[in-house]
């Protein structure tokens, strides 16, 4: 049985054993490669692999930084934030009918109107709401509208499969469709309810009204389970967060504010209309990359307000991330709304899984805490500071694993630690089969992995029903983001087999200068094998497995 709270979990954690753990030497070798720009597309490669899962891993993130095309300086510019960087795709098909036993890697450039308007004139700045400003800066124009309404479409941040396309997302209002077979971005993705409001123009649900503007969304729009206990979904959960447009000139914004809960067929090929279930009035625009879900709840820590952005602002966002602390709201089925504000302050980018007991809710996550804010720190976001060795080994905050406790009877929560030292934790992945559900496992990224060097990484495996954690790790290797791919006979229902698959991630090996693509075996936490890219690969995010319509029943190929 999943542990939920309380000193058992605790003693279980204490006591837990550290397997596998990688070579503590560290030197940071080839730590540039995670922000160094990659110039070119790769056509389809394939290499032997042993393990037998059918499908294809798509994930995507930042890779030029600079005004060049194919390696040559075209402009005078560069970026200074990571994530403001032009996006690659990347595939990897894993046993494609044509190719038995083989992975096939392929790369494209992320084909939004933010990359198109670079190639028709790389010698000018980008337009658009970036983290940090250009170097040198930007121009600024009237109210700053040359950058709000630019296509500010460089959603390289997550995926998600909607009838027949893919479609990413990040904190905006809007998700870019692709073909899954050549990763073309094919456009914004429309709705049956989209309409344009008044006075902005602005393309969006039809229940947002006029006089307000939809400011963002969240980049881990999520499953909304069936029931707790079994899997299954039938619709996807996002929100939009709304701000009053207050005049004409200017479009100046302010409150009041909105966060709408809305929910959709993933399924449907073609239009749908998005339900609306409820919306959230508050003070200020909140922020949230992502939220939880259960089978009859929605759950929103109300952590980060975004203040100075929108127009007549300059359109950075690094330092209009703001502490708004307002405790944690919880939704129903009905848009009646909870809140718990008895805790302190959390502060959060991810989260593991949340589920429901006997009294509450239980909710899995990196805890930024009392450090405050994570975004501005420099050693993730900044160019500069990410290439700097002392800045990133003091860095802070730094996030802990935590997991809260919602009691309905008592109108309390509780805290408890899952990971209490001085390492970085964040990047989480479950099995999704247990979203939304009790469960036992989650895999992370943790940073500082020899207790000294932010460059050294770790894939931890936690068991929070036993305690046990198991790690992956190497030294002068850089993992990405894991992913968890179920063996082809788990079909979710028995908790046995929860860690009964295969985790997949890209890492940059320093050692040789090139990334590698690992597979580790889900229960035992072995690696299973690696292969070698022919390139390295930047800053990535969050990917998605799409299974091939015929699953393997064996797990590895020997």
């Amino acid at each position: 049985m999943p542990a939920v709270f309380g000193k058992l979990a605790t003693a279980l954690t204490v006591a837990a054993t550290v397997t596998n753990a990688g070579d503590p030497k560290q030197t940071d070798a080839g730590f540039e490669l995670q922000i160094k720009s990659m110039e070119k597309e790769f056509a389809r490669q394939c290499f032997p692999t042993k393990v037998a899962t059918k499908g294809v891993y798509f994930v995507s993130g930042p890779s030029k930084f600079e005004a060049t095309i194919d390696g040559k300086k075209v402009g005078d510019w560069k970026f200074q934030a990571v994530m403001d960087g032009f996006a690659h795709i990347y595939k990897f098909d894993y046993n494609p009918t044509d190719q038995p036993g083989k992975m096939c890697f392929s790369t494209k450039w992320m084909n939004t109107g933010y990359w198109r308007n670079f190639l028709a004139d790389p010698t000018k700045q980008p337009r658009g709401v970036l983290f940090e400003d250009t170097m040198p800066n930007r121009p600024r124009c009237f109210y700053d509208m040359c950058d709000y309404k630019a296509p500010n479409d460089n959603n390289w941040v997550n995926m998600r499969v909607i009838g027949d396309d893919a479609v990413w997302f990040s904190d905006t209002p809007t998700g870019l469709t692709m073909n899954m077979d050549n990763m073309n971005v094919t456009g914004q993705k429309a709705w049956a309810d989209d309409r344009k409001s008044f006075p902005t123009g602005q393309i969006g649900p039809e229940w947002v009204p006029d006089w307000h503007m939809v400011m963002g969304g969240s980049a881990h729009p999520i499953e909304r389970p069936l029931s707790s206990d079994k899997p299954g979904s039938k619709e996807l959960v996002e929100l939009a967060s709304t701000s009053k447009v207050l005049s004409l000139k200017g479009l100046g914004l302010g409150g009041p504010h909105y966060v709408h809960v809305y929910t959709f067929d993933p399924s449907v090929k073609g239009l749908q209309k998005r339900k609306h279930i409820g919306s959230i009035k508050e003070d200020n625009l909140q922020y949230f990359h992502s939220f939880g879900v259960t089978p009859n709840y929605f759950v929103f820590i109300n952590d980060i307000q975004q203040v100075g952005i929108g127009p007549g602002h300059k359109a950075t966002m690094i330092n209009a991330y703001q502490p708004g602390w307002n405790g944690i709201k919880v939704m129903d089925s009905q848009g009646n709304v909870q809140h718990f504000d008895d805790m302190d302050p959390i502060y959060h980018v991810h989260i593991a899984n949340t589920y429901e007991n006997s009294t509450g809710i239980v909710m899995d996550l990196s805890d930024y805490g009392k450090g405050g804010v994570p975004f501005p720190r420099p050693h993730v976001m900044d160019i500069a500071g990410a290439l700097n060795k002392t800045v990133r080994d003091t860095a802070k905050p730094r996030g802990q694993m935590v997991r809260i406790h919602l009691n309905f009877q008592t109108k309390t929560s509780t805290r408890e630690l899952l990971t209490n030292n001085n390492r970085d934790y964040d990047f989480l992945k479950i099995n999704d089969q247990w979203n939304g559900r009790p469960y036992c496992i989650y895999y992370v990224l943790e940073w500082f992995h020899d207790d000294s060097s932010y460059a050294s990484m770790a894939v931890m495996k936690h068991n929070t029903c036993t305690g046990v954690k198991s790690y992956w790790a190497e030294a002068n290797v850089y993992p990405h983001e894991p992913y968890f791919v179920p063996s082809a006979d788990n079909d979710g229902t028995d908790p046995a087999k929860e860690d009964d698959g295969v985790l997949y991630f890209g890492a940059n090996d320093g050692n040789i200068g090139a990334a590698i693509q690992v597979a580790v075996d889900g229960k035992s936490f072995k690696e299973i094998e690696r292969i070698q890219l022919p390139t390295h690969i930047p800053y990535s995010a969050h990917g998605e497995f799409v299974p091939a319509k015929a699953q393997a029943a064996d797990e590895v190929i020997v």
